[in-house]
């Protein structure tokens, strides 16, 4: 009782300060906490559906080189036959060497005029 009957101090006050401010800044750590989970959760989905995208895009591709390498090997000319068969016609470039003068360090007034 007789601490009832005591005025207040300071030391008081700011030890009751000192709790309260430290309740709402554990209360602001567990919320951000929470709001970082879910945040991290959304990002694992959508890192789940890209991976899932991915795979599928493989598949894809696999299944096109497939095609094509059956296509390469066993239908003979792969222009303009079998399920590649298209409307454009197809021409045949072979690759040519050019061979140009190179500058070996002499005469650099001749080279470059």
């Amino acid at each position: 009782m007789v601490s009832e009957l005591r005025p207040h101090t300071c030391e008081d006050y700011q030890w009751r300060i000192t709790i309260l401010d430290r309740k709402k800044f554990e209360d602001s750590i567990k919320e951000t906490l929470k709001e970082m989970s879910e945040n991290i959760r959304k990002i694992a989905d959508c890192v789940y559906g890209q991976e899932t995208h991915v795979s599928a895009l493989n598949n894809q591709n696999t299944v096109l080189m497939e095609r094509l390498n059956q296509e390469v090997h066993h239908g003979g000319s792969s222009y303009g036959s079998g399920s590649f068969q298209s409307n454009r016609s197809y021409m045949a470039t072979r690759q040519a060497k050019i061979d140009f003068p190179r500058f070996d360090g002499s005469n650099l007034n001749g080279w470059l005029f």
